[in-house]
């Protein structure tokens, strides 16, 4: 299994869960069959932002950890056979950990869908301006 997190850089060079792809500076790869970690810049890890499911996919993702997702975002990965969690902190490790040990959530269209106000058609989307 190996798991995305899009994660921003803080002043002390460490490393925190970014809320979505969109606001991510870096991504962390963990590869659970070798228990290691990938720090990469988020525009050298990802070159098509575009098709970003076909390269997670190339590159054997199946799995995205992040704090926050937007309704269509979420859609195009679900659709694409990509699980997306939802983290519960900034710190990558331990959400890592919480995912493995099958304790945080999946987003889920119809919950963001009823969060957001979003009655599924894109005239009713911020996203979409």
């Amino acid at each position: 299994m190996k798991i995305i997190v899009p994660v921003i850089k803080l002043p002390n060079s460490t490393f925190a869960v970014a809320q979505s792809f969109q606001d991510a500076s870096h991504a962390c790869v963990y590869d659970h069959a070798s228990a290691s970690f990938e720090w990469e810049k988020m525009n050298e890890f990802i070159k098509n932002p575009g098709n970003i499911t076909l390269e997670l996919k190339l590159k054997g993702i199946y799995d995205v950890l992040c704090l926050q997702m937007p309704f269509l975002a979420l859609k195009f990965f679900t659709e694409s056979n990509i699980s997306v969690h939802k983290a519960i902190s900034i710190d990558v490790e331990q959400n890592i950990q919480f995912l493995l040990n099958n304790k945080l959530s999946l987003f889920i269209n119809q919950n963001l869908m009823a969060a957001d106000g979003c009655a599924g058609l894109c005239s009713s989307c911020s996203d979409c301006d």
